[in-house]
């Protein structure tokens, strides 16, 4: 069950497809399970395909990448570099549609189809003053409230 909340955390919605991790039913306790295409596919199509340790963007996304300079790369790397992130949600835009946030340490990113949107990393504390660094979760509300977590505050 945690793989799968983890999965949904990754960006992942349920799939059409019984075998696979994200199928929207619980399966009971598997000690030891492999990762059905649909879910392998389903990751490829958000992060892109790992080959000879370079990371190549999905097939859907823009040419955007092959023109950027190389510093909207490095944010990318950036944010990849230190593994730890210490939250990550989706916000409501002023256009309705929603924007993928992503909080390390003092800085959060803003995610597109393909990396870190340009004039990111941003401050926390320029945007939202008085949010502490290191949240330790945050989510959407339907009513459009975002909430925001750090130990016992929110």
């Amino acid at each position: 069950m945690a793989a799968h909340e983890f999965g949904h955390s990754l960006g992942l919605s349920h799939s059409d497809i019984k075998s696979a991790l994200m199928a929207p039913f619980y399966r009971g306790y598997q000690p030891y399970f492999e990762l059905d295409e649909d879910d392998i596919q389903g990751i490829q199509i958000l992060y892109g395909k790992k080959s000879s340790g370079r990371i190549t963007t999905p097939k859907a996304s823009s040419p955007r990448r092959t023109t950027e300079p190389t510093n909207a790369i490095d944010d990318d790397l950036q944010l990849c570099k230190n593994g730890a992130i210490d939250t990550l949600f989706n916000m409501a835009s002023p256009s309705g549609q929603d924007d993928t946030y992503v909080f390390q340490g003092d800085k959060y990113y803003k995610l597109e189809d393909d990396g870190v949107a340009e004039g990111y990393p941003k401050l926390i504390a320029k945007t939202w003053p008085g949010l502490p660094s290191n949240i330790d979760a945050a989510f959407t509300y339907k009513n459009g409230k975002t909430y925001f977590f750090k130990v016992n505050n929110v």
